[in-house]
């Protein structure tokens, strides 16, 4: 038992030291983004792509959610 505690240690101080890019790599977009909630998701869209987001849609979003987006997107 203490040397699987050990190996855990190990393993976290090496993600620790990994950079996100580095954390990600080889993953596929939808392994990137598992566990997010679907307001979590859209916040990952380029600026461009939310400026194209309707305001009924963006309305439907979580207030923290359309915040975020009314300051990136300037709407």
């Amino acid at each position: 038992m203490h040397e699987m505690e050990e190996f855990d240690e190990v393993l976290q101080t090496l993600l620790e030291s990994l950079s996100p890019e580095q954390r990600l790599a080889g993953l596929a977009p939808e392994k990137r983004l598992a566990g997010l909630a679907s307001d979590q998701v859209v916040l990952t869209l380029p600026n461009d792509v939310l400026r194209a987001l309707s305001n009924s849609y963006i309305a439907s979003l979580p207030e923290p959610t359309r915040t975020i987006i009314r300051n990136r997107i300037e709407r």
